[in-house]
């Protein structure tokens, strides 16, 4: 199922807790999110730091990074995550219509 829908679906997809991306995991898009933002921080860096330096496995890093988000989550007394704001996934279908 990797990319096998259009960008503005398959993050749509991803971000929704029961989405089809998902695979019943209800914390699959605090994951996915994680990851992109960490893409998104070493893609900014490789392009307009000259001296950035690649610091490891970004996967590793962002699943850690992530299970610590749901950790605290959880110990705050956060127990399930609530689906987006409509008008953030709209913003974000919005954005992603130029690509």
């Amino acid at each position: 199922m990797f990319m096998s829908f259009p960008l503005k679906e398959w993050v749509l997809a991803n971000i929704i807790p029961h989405g089809s991306c998902s695979r019943g995991d209800p914390e699959w898009p605090i994951r996915f999110v994680v990851l992109c933002w960490l893409l998104w921080k070493r893609r900014s860096g490789l392009l307009l730091d000259a001296g950035y330096v690649d610091r490891g496995d970004l996967v590793a890093h962002g699943l850690k990074l992530a299970a610590e988000f749901i950790e605290g989550m959880k110990g705050a007394g956060v127990e399930t995550f609530a689906e987006p704001p409509l008008e953030a996934v709209a913003a974000l279908l919005h954005d992603l219509s130029g690509l």
